[in-house]
């Protein structure tokens, strides 16, 4: 009994540090009015870095998906020139220890032993960096940032999808 109750907090505990959140950011000129951003297109030197190029295709697709629903165009000649940024590396987390113990109770007094296991994963963490800049004034007007540790076993057109989708959700900024 006492190690199926130990096997489902295990289990618990990989359950609940697998699920982990992306962190995104943005930031923008507040001098801007963004209502006047009507088209886009991508600069042609963009820098990927070591993404391959199915990963390029994907993000450029996203991007296009999510900047079409907002009701703009892509163009040759556009208001908005989008420059991407990529960084994705292996990095070993530390997900926590397993304690493993025994201990005695005597008349007088206790010993115990307990060795501590540590339990760590490796992860991808990949970082997308999306700026938009004022084609006629060669100023950037809007960044954004996405940061997440995932499984090297993910979906790479999932996790792009998402990535281009959250960080788009910011765009246009919303005057406060």
């Amino acid at each position: 009994m006492k190690i199926q109750y130990l096997l489902s907090l295990v289990a618990m505990f990989f359950v609940l540090t697998s699920c982990g959140t992306a962190d995104v950011a943005t930031d923008y000129d507040r001098n801007v009015d963004f209502s006047q951003y009507k088209t886009y297109n991508f600069y042609t030197n963009i820098q990927w870095g070591k993404i391959n190029g199915l990963d390029q295709t994907r993000i450029l697709n996203a991007i296009e998906h999510e900047l079409n629903a907002k009701g703009m165009s892509k163009v040759e000649a556009p208001d908005l020139l989008i420059d991407i940024k990529t960084h994705e590396n292996e990095v070993k987390r530390n997900a926590g220890n397993i304690g493993i113990g025994s201990g005695n109770y005597g008349r007088r007094g206790g010993v115990g032993v307990s060795v501590g296991i540590p339990i760590s994963r490796k992860r991808l963490h990949k970082n997308y960096i999306i700026e938009l800049v004022d084609s006629k004034t060669n100023n950037l007007v809007w960044q954004g940032v996405f940061e997440k540790d995932i499984s090297p076993n993910a979906d790479n057109t999932e996790v792009i999808s998402t990535a281009m989708n959250k960080l788009l959700s910011k765009y246009p900024p919303q005057k406060k």
